[in-house]
């Protein structure tokens, strides 16, 4: 998750210096908002700042998947598989194939935690 939310940040300093570059790593949801961003002057700004909000909530859920909390790795694959749907709907199936790639990572992540023998509490 900590890699989805950097190239996400990357991807979207890329878009702001107009180069015709991206990452399949990152997030649709910066994606759409570097494309309203491309109005130019304050919603350019707007849009990385959205970025780097979605960005942050993918480093908490990785922040917490990696202390062993199941919940982090729920609801940052479901709200990965949404952003998901982003480029099924534009048809960006390259983009859409990593999503299931680093999905299916992320299942394994949640099993191999399933796995692990529960830590007595205090």
């Amino acid at each position: 998750m900590m890699a989805i939310a950097l190239f996400s940040v990357v991807n979207s300093a890329l878009m702001l210096t107009d180069a015709k570059l991206h990452f399949i790593v990152g997030l649709g949801i910066t994606q759409i908002a570097d494309g309203v961003g491309k109005v130019g002057g304050a919603a350019s700004v707007a849009g990385f700042v959205v970025s780097l909000i979605a960005a942050g909530v993918f480093i908490l859920f990785w922040k917490f998947a990696r202390e062993g909390q199941k919940w982090a790795f729920l609801v940052g694959m479901i709200l990965y598989a949404l952003d998901g749907l982003i480029f099924l709907g534009f048809g960006l199936w390259l983009d859409l194939a990593f999503h299931a790639f680093a999905l299916f990572n992320m299942y394994k992540g949640l099993a191999a935690l399933n796995q692990m023998p529960s830590q007595p509490s205090l």
